[in-house]
């Protein structure tokens, strides 16, 4: 009886070991895909064939308020929305993003995942009359040209590493893929810097690259509306 309760108590000691260690394992395994903003980009960040499902993780930084107090009339949203004060973001290997500095103030990036295709802003800040910055990174294999398919709600600036490629003084609500901006991608790392400016209600964006199925149906919709502009673009793709 003894040596049967000593042999029962080793295997319990083994299954409890064994255990222990796949939970330790489980948590290691967590622990490696947990987003961080310690190392460059984080999760933020896109090989350039993924980046054609729409860009679900990003780096947020923001409210930056139009006007302190009281509602700001549209002169002054436009007159916010037309200045730059933020065109690239200087990040480096193994450093967390440097915080966005607007009027010597600082407001430092935040993980976001959404679940839905659509970044909500207005979850995440709460607040109107205001813009945020939203920061990922396509990494291109070579270097070619590809076209970024937008949405937003409201105003919308997009810098491509630093040069402004789309601008967009906007209030009609969210629409996917309302517009396509061509972005001729450079070998290895692209920054790809968002500013979305709320006026009321509504405060979001989409953003992905359109592979060659997006660009063929974009190519239908264009032809279906005559757009011969968007037509010639897109067939020079």
């Amino acid at each position: 009886m003894k040596k049967f309760t000593l042999i029962f108590r080793r295997c319990s000691t083994a299954l409890l070991c064994g255990a222990m260690v796949l939970i330790a394992a489980e948590l290691s395994a967590q622990k490696k895909i947990v987003p961080s903003v310690g190392k460059r980009y984080g999760a933020a960040n896109y090989p350039l064939k993924d980046a054609s499902v729409y860009m679900k993780r990003w780096l947020l930084a923001g409210p930056v308020t139009v006007r302190e107090s009281g509602e700001p009339d549209t002169k002054l949203q436009e007159d916010f929305f037309n200045t730059n004060p933020v065109s690239s973001i200087a990040v480096a290997d193994d450093k967390a993003a440097p915080p966005v500095i607007v009027n010597n103030r600082e407001y430092p990036w935040q993980m976001h995942i959404s679940k839905e295709d659509v970044i909500d802003l207005d979850a995440v800040f709460k607040q109107d009359y205001a813009a945020a910055y939203a920061l990922a990174e396509i990494k291109a294999e070579s270097p070619q040209t590809v076209f970024l398919a937008l949405g937003s709600d409201d105003g919308i600036k997009v810098w491509h590493n630093g040069k402004l490629i789309h601008k967009n003084w906007i209030d009609p609500g969210l629409t996917k893929d309302s517009d396509i901006v061509p972005v001729s991608l450079a070998t290895g790392s692209n920054q790809i810097l968002v500013s979305v400016q709320d006026i009321a209600g509504g405060w979001s964006f989409t953003c992905r690259v359109l592979d060659h199925a997006g660009l063929s149906e974009r190519l239908i919709t264009a032809s279906g509306k005559g757009d011969l502009d968007e037509i010639n673009s897109l067939l020079a793709a």
